[in-house]
């Protein structure tokens, strides 16, 4: 997808939609191969590059830490931190998962606020230092494990209508927020910044300018104490409940929260978590119908407005694999039907009926859809297709009742970056060739610091060029290398 709407998002997105890249993605699957696959996620890599670049064209002030908790596909994670944002991690796991990818401890935020204490000193070990509390257990904890920590006092926020509320769990009111302050200085603990979270997918975007004015309450609680005894609070963070939908509303929110209660020029660091924002609509997952069967007609009416189910659909999917959220968040996509070759069913007034659409296990409470509209009676072997599937489905999936967790994910790339790639190809081709040339010439330091830069790390080919071989061996293993390094490559993770 080439071009953007002015909304930032590639054309053909929509809930009852497929976009045309997609839709090719799925048929060309589904033509080649076995017949009877597994479900599996089409990703749309220039959907998470829109959405990068609307943050950093309407919210480029505030830092954004990606939640990795929401989807942790590693090529997704990739290419966040290429692009520079920084991770909000909740365990020892994610931690490890975001370092390894080069990312420096300074782009990290161990946003858990109650840890386990293995977990607080692998964070230690590594250099990751911010990290957030809202207790004194926790607090005490820190002074025991990691007296250097920098941390963050997350504070109370709650939008009722958010998809997941998360403040019955976490985030203290201002008499507590005052308390901990306190003790944190009576501790010679550091407190560096003041966070909330107002909820997953909010809706009610007012409650970010509530939890911004109690920052400011807590902010100049701490400037009470005098210069010398205050913590050096110097960051915000306005935390996650970010999507496409609310976004323009919740930037507009958070500036004008901002404005009235630190002013233009406050020398604050604001930082965000969001998660379903970059991969939300990027993720479209596609099951197949592996049973189906009728429902007796019932002789009451239905409710105005609503239509008694005629009939159950399966697919190879369920709460157990990608739709744990139709419980969670009780929510699901709206479904497309498929045929064999991927080709949408048409949806006609006289032909459309309302299905209970179940997963594969043999758990009754398998139950994805109570009331799923589709144009046509289902059968074994067509598919069905759900938009907006990135957010908090793969992540939580297990092998409950036998049946694999992993799901196939298929990238279609970006077609900018695929264009940089091509300009930019001759050049990384002469450099690689100029690096075997000067080790071919018995100039190891410079080969050396040479092959530290990106590309050339880690390969088979560099091992066998640096081998005993004879010149004639190196020239063919340097061959070898510049077919690999000269182009870019696509696969599925």
């Amino acid at each position: 997808m080439s071009s953007v709407h002015e909304t930032g998002v590639p054309p053909g997105y929509g809930m009852h939609t497929i976009p045309p890249t997609v839709h090719a993605a799925i048929r060309k699957h589904l033509q080649t191969g076995p017949s009877h696959k597994e479900s599996f996620y089409v990703v749309d890599e220039e959907f998470i590059h829109s959405q990068l670049r609307m943050w950093a064209s309407k919210f480029g002030h505030v830092q954004p830490f990606y939640a990795v908790k929401c989807n942790d596909n590693p090529r997704l994670l990739s290419i966040l931190a290429k692009h520079g944002t920084g991770f909000d991690c909740a365990s020892q796991s994610e931690i490890k998962r975001i370092l390894d990818l080069g990312v420096k401890p300074d782009r990290i935020l161990y946003a858990a606020p109650i840890k386990s204490e293995d977990h607080i000193l692998y964070a230690k070990e590594h250099g990751v230092v911010q990290t957030m509390f809202d207790s004194e257990d926790e607090l005490r904890k820190l002074v025991k494990l990691f007296p250097p920590a920098q941390l963050y006092l997350r504070l109370w926020a709650d939008d009722p209508t958010s998809r997941v509320r998360l403040c019955d769990k976490f985030g203290v009111q201002l008499p507590q927020a005052k308390r901990l302050l306190t003790l944190a200085r009576e501790l010679n603990m550091t407190v560096v910044g003041l966070c909330f979270h107002v909820g997953s997918s909010a809706s009610d975007c007012d409650a970010y300018r509530r939890a911004i004015a109690l920052s400011r309450e807590v902010y100049d609680y701490n400037e009470s104490f005098g210069a010398d005894k205050r913590h050096p609070i110097r960051t915000i963070d306005v935390g996650g409940g970010f999507s496409r939908g609310n976004f323009d509303n919740a930037v507009r929110a958070i500036n004008e929260g901002i404005q009235e209660h630190f002013g233009a020029d406050n020398q604050l660091r604001w930082v965000a978590e969001p998660g379903r924002y970059f991969p939300d609509e990027a993720f479209h997952l596609v099951c197949r119908v592996i049973g189906t069967r009728p429902r007796p007609s019932l002789s009451d009416e239905p409710p105005p407005g609503e239509a008694f189910p005629v009939g159950d659909v399966y697919i190879n999917d369920g709460i157990y694999r990608n739709f744990l959220n139709a419980i969670t968040e009780q929510v699901v996509p709206p479904a497309r039907l498929l045929d064999c070759t991927g080709s949408p069913y048409v949806r006609g007034d006289d032909t459309e009926d309302t299905y209970v659409l179940w997963g594969q296990t043999c758990d009754s409470f398998d139950k994805i859809n109570s009331s799923c509209v589709l144009p046509r009676r289902a059968k074994v072997g067509d598919w069905v297709y759900f938009p907006s599937m990135g957010a908090y489905t793969h992540v939580t999936a297990n092998d409950f009742n036998g049946f694999p967790k992993d799901t196939q994910t298929i990238w279609i790339p970006n077609s900018t970056e695929e264009s940089k790639n091509a300009v930019s190809a001759p050049f990384r081709t002469l450099k690689t060739l100029h690096y075997y040339v000067v080790s071919a010439f018995s100039l190891p330091g410079y080969a050396a610091r040479e092959a530290e830069r990106p590309g050339l790390k880690a390969s088979g080919e560099l091992a066998a060029f640096n081998s005993n071989a004879g010149l004639v061996g190196k020239f063919f293993a340097g061959a070898r290398a510049l077919h690999i390094f000269s182009g870019a490559r696509h696969d599925e993770q």
